[in-house]
C-alpha cells in the first residue's frame, strides 16, 4: 500500500478514535510500560507534515525516540521508509501550553488514580527558604514540586512569631477567656516553631508536608529531588514504614558544579611541592602548555567542570527500578566521568582512551589517531587528579543523579514569593502564606 492511501486510512481511524490511541514503543532500556497513549490532536498534526509528500513503495513507520520519558509522557519519530523523512512529537500537550515538561497525562492520571482510590508513588523536589537572609528570619516556607508535571503539590509555612499569640501576651492563662480562646487557635497558630530558623524551619515544613501527603493527596513522595543537604531528607525517609522508604536523588545542577569546587581546593592545597606547583600556574601569562589554570568557566578548570556538567546532564535516564540495569547504568556514566580525566591528559593512548566511548566525540577511537592541543594536560598531573575524579563518579553518588532532575523549579518558585513579599520588608507569618497561596493557585 502507497504512503498517501495508508496515510489517509490511518487519519480517518484517529478521526474516529477516542481521546487517546495505544501503540505499542520501540525496544527501551530500562523498566517501560507495554503500551503508549497518544493524543489524537497532536498525532493529526504529525501526519499533516507529511501531507503532499510521497514516495513510491513506501510506508510511514512510529518508533519511539531515543530520549527519557517524561511520566507517562513520551517523543515519539514519524519516518518515512524510503527517504527517512522524519518529524519528532510529544504524546502528550502541556498543561499550561508552550515549552516546558508539565504533560496533561501526567495530571490527568494522577486526578484519575486518586478519584479511584489509589496511592501513587511519585518524583517530587523539595527545598526550604527564608523570610530573612541568614538564619535568624522569623518566616521559613517548604514547598513540593511534582518533576512529572512541575505542579506545586504542597506547602509549608514555618513561623516563630504569630500575631494573635503575640496580643494574648497579657493575658492571665488561668483565666477562662484565655483558654477557650487557646482551645480555638492553637490548630490555627502560626507561630509554632520552636528552635534554631537554620535547617530546623526547612526540617519541620518537610515533616508536616511528608506525613499528610497520603491523606490530603493520596500520594507518596517516594524520590525526592534536594540540594545535597540531607537533614530533611533524613526526617522523612522512614514516614511511609516499611517497605515504602523514601529515596534520595541529587539535583544534576548542583553536582554539576561539584567539579569547580574539588579541582579549586586541589589547586589551593598546601600539601604541593615547589615542582609540582609549576603545573599549577593559574595567574599571569606565564601559563605553560598543560597547566592546570582557570576558574568555572575559563582555562582547563573551566574545560573539565563544563565536561563533568555536560557528562551528567546527558546520562540521564529517568528512574530505573531495575536494580541490574541501574547498576549497567551507573557503571556507564563511572566510566564516563573518568574518561574526561584520561582523555584530557597527554599519557599513552591505550591508557589515555580506555575508558573513552565508541562514538564520534573521541578523535582517537574515530580515526585510530589524536592530536594534542594546548588545552590538553601534563601527563603527570594524572595521577594526583585521579582521587578527586574518582570522588566525582562515586557510585551512590552517580546513581542518584541518573534521573536527570533538576532544581531549578524551586528556585524560580522561591523568586516569584520574595517579589511578592520582599526579605527586606517586615512580613507577618499570614501575609506570607497567602504570597504563597497566590501563586500556588496560578
Amino acid at each position: 500500500m502507497g504512503y498517501l492511501a495508508w496515510s489517509k486510512e490511518l487519519r480517518e481511524k484517529a478521526d474516529q478514535a477516542p481521546s487517546a490511541k495505544i501503540w505499542t514503543p520501540a525496544p527501551w532500556r530500562g523498566e517501560k510500560p507495554e503500551n503508549i497513549t497518544v493524543n489524537k490532536r497532536l498525532l493529526g498534526k504529525a501526519l499533516e507534515e507529511f501531507k503532499g509528500h510521497s514516495c513510491p513503495e513506501a510506508f510511514l513507520q512510529i518508533d519511539e525516540a531515543d530520549q527519557p520519558r517524561n511520566g507517562l509522557c513520551s517523543t515519539l519519530v514519524l519516518r518515512c521508509s524510503i527517504c527517512k523523512m522524519e518529524h519528532t512529537f510529544r504524546t502528550s500537550p502541556n498543561v499550561a501550553g508552550g515549552a516546558g515538561q508539565s504533560a496533561a497525562i501526567n495530571r490527568r492520571s494522577v486526578l484519575g488514580a486518586m478519584e479511584v482510590g489509589l496511592v501513587l508513588d511519585v518524583a517530587v523536589s523539595y527545598d526550604g527558604m527564608w523570610h530573612k537572609r541568614g538564619f535568624v528570619s522569623n518566616h521559613g516556607v517548604g514547598v513540593v514540586i511534582s518533576m512529572d508535571s512541575g505542579e506545586v503539590l504542597d506547602r509549608e509555612v514555618s513561623s516563630k512569631v504569630c500575631r494573635e499569640c503575640k496580643l494574648k501576651e497579657g493575658w492571665d492563662r488561668d483565666t477562662e477567656e484565655y483558654r477557650n480562646w487557646w482551645e480555638g487557635h492553637k490548630d490555627n497558630c502560626l507561630g509554632g516553631h520552636k528552635g534554631s530558623s537554620g535547617k530546623m524551619m526547612e526540617v519541620d515544613a518537610a515533616v508536616a508536608i511528608w506525613g499528610r501527603s497520603v491523606d490530603k493527596h493520596r500520594l507518596r513522595c517516594k524520590y525526592m529531588v534536594s540540594d545535597g543537604d540531607s537533614k530533611a531528607f533524613n526526617s522523612d525517609e522512614e514516614t511511609y514504614g516499611e517497605g515504602y522508604k523514601v529515596e534520595k536523588l541529587d539535583c544534576v545542577g548542583h553536582v554539576g558544579k561539584r567539579m569547580f569546587n574539588h579541582l579549586d581546593k586541589f589547586m589551593k592545597s598546601d600539601s604541593h611541592s615547589q615542582e609540582f606547583r609549576k603545573l599549577l600556574n593559574k595567574r599571569g601569562a606565564g601559563r605553560g602548555t598543560g597547566c592546570l589554570h582557570g576558574n568555572v568557566d575559563e582555562g582547563t578548570v573551566g574545560r573539565l567542570s563544563k565536561l563533568y556538567r555536560i557528562t551528567i546532564r546527558n546520562a540521564s535516564k529517568g528512574i530505573i527500578r531495575n536494580s541490574e540495569e541501574k547498576a549497567r547504568a551507573t557503571q556507564d556514566l563511572q566510566r564516563a566521568v573518568l574518561a574526561i580525566l584520561y582523555h584530557s591528559c597527554k599519557v599513552d593512548d591505550k591508557i589515555r582512551h580506555q575508558y573513552c566511548p565508541n562514538d564520534d566525540w573521541c578523535e582517537y577511537r574515530k580515526h585510530g589517531k589524536m592530536e594534542d592541543k594546548d588545552h590538553h594536560l601534563d601527563g603527570r598531573l594524572l595521577e594526583p587528579l585521579l582521587p578527586v575524579l574518582q570522588g566525582l563518579s562515586d557510585e551512590s553518588l552517580l546513581s542518584r543523579c541518573l534521573p536527570g532532575y533538576t532544581h531549578n523549579q524551586n528556585e524560580a518558585f522561591n523568586q516569584l514569593i520574595w517579589k511578592r513579599c520582599p526579605k527586606h520588608v517586615w512580613r507577618t507569618a499570614k501575609v506570607v502564606q497567602k504570597d504563597i497561596l497566590v501563586h500556588h493557585s496560578l
